[in-house]
């Protein structure tokens, strides 16, 4: 429970500090780049209190779409660098808020799901994608291919 007011609470601090960036950004884009990027910071927050509100499955349903709105976000966040609306430190900053909130976001997940499963539904060792754990004949038959291919054996 503690942890999803944290994610509230970081989700809240992003939205305060780039609503006022964005409208810093150029009129002649405001109508499309910008409001999509807004829109989409938006859309991370609904689903973090929509997943607050449910249970179960509509629960990590929600969470899932937080994180689909999150990677939008990021994609945008990349352009406006790109393109010289946010300075690198300004980017490095929303960066590391967005990359909190989507930790924030996978532990939730991970709590209702379980330890080793990250917020994209992949077996995870600290948010990176891995393989599942082998266990039995498939576990020795590894081995020993990787043992032949080191020239071990």
């Amino acid at each position: 429970m503690a942890e999803d007011l944290v994610v509230f609470a970081r989700c809240h601090d992003l939205l305060g500090w780039l609503i006022p960036k964005a409208e810093t950004f150029p009129r002649t884009h405001r109508g499309t780049v910008t409001r999509r990027l807004v829109e989409s910071a938006l859309d991370v927050h609904d689903h973090l209190v929509a997943a607050q509100a449910r249970r179960g499955a509509a629960r990590v349903t929600a969470l899932h779409a937080a994180d689909e709105a999150l990677t939008r976000l990021r994609g945008y966040l990349r352009l406006a660098e790109q393109w010289r609306w946010l300075t690198s430190g300004q980017y490095a900053h929303v960066s590391g808020m967005v990359a909190e909130i989507g930790r924030l976001a996978g532990g939730w997940l991970r709590q209702k799901r379980g330890p080793h499963v990250g917020l994209r539904g992949h077996d995870a060792v600290e948010g990176i994608g891995a393989e599942r754990p082998l266990r039995g004949e498939h576990a020795v038959r590894q081995v020993l291919q990787q043992a032949l291919l080191c020239g071990m054996a």
